[in-house]
Formats: C-alpha cells, structure tokens, sequence
C-alpha cells in the first residue's frame, strides 16, 4: 500500500515538474512549429538557392504588448514544408528561389504575403 502511495505521488510531482517546463518554456519565448518549420525551409532555400541570404527574411513570431496584432514568421507550417520537400533542382526550376529572394523581411498578417511555393 505504502509503496503505491510513493509511486502516485512521484507521478503527480512528475507531471507538475512538466507541466511547469512546459509553461515556462512559453513564457520565457519558447519556439512556435512556425517558427522552426520556417527557420529550417531558410536553410533550405539557403542551401539550394544561390544568393539567397536567410536574413532577408524573418521566421520569428512576436505579440506587440500594447498593440492590437502579431508578427508571423515569413512562412507558414505549410509554406515550410513545401519548400522542405522539394529538391534543390525543383526549387530552381520551379522559381521558388527566384520568388524567395523578393519576400518582405516582416509579414503583415497571419498569412503568407508572398507564397512561394506552388
């Protein structure tokens, strides 16, 4: 009896030891799957497309405090993986590198201004 009342409680204390990792992994400005999805279609882009600089474009997601609106990174989830699915010869010649070097550094709404990829 003692020993299943020594295994809840150090399940319970496991899952609050989580829980708080988690939270403070949000709160602290944890990475969003955009954020990463877009961060490696770059290194892709960057890989593949001759000139294309990763800093041209930002994969970083922010909340203005005050302000009413958010800053989405430059590609969608979706976008992101297009991009990460494709060849470095089918980028080429399907004109995503060519559209890639024409994307706005910051994307005005959740949306991607731009696509890229088809």
């Amino acid at each position: 009896m003692r020993a299943l009342r020594n295994v809840r409680i150090r399940s319970s204390l496991l899952l609050a030891a989580i829980a708080l990792a988690l939270l403070g992994t949000r709160c602290t400005g944890g990475y969003r799957e955009d954020e990463i999805e877009c961060e490696q279609a770059m290194n892709k882009l960057v890989e593949c497309c001759p000139g294309f600089r990763a800093d041209q474009a930002s994969c970083t997601y922010s909340e203005s405090g005050c302000a009413s609106y958010a800053v989405y990174p430059v590609f969608t989830v979706d976008e992101s993986h297009c991009i990460e699915g494709q060849h470095c010869a089918e980028l080429q010649k399907s004109g995503v590198c060519d559209r890639s070097q024409h994307l706005p550094y910051v994307p005005e709404s959740s949306t991607v201004p731009h696509p890229v990829c088809p």
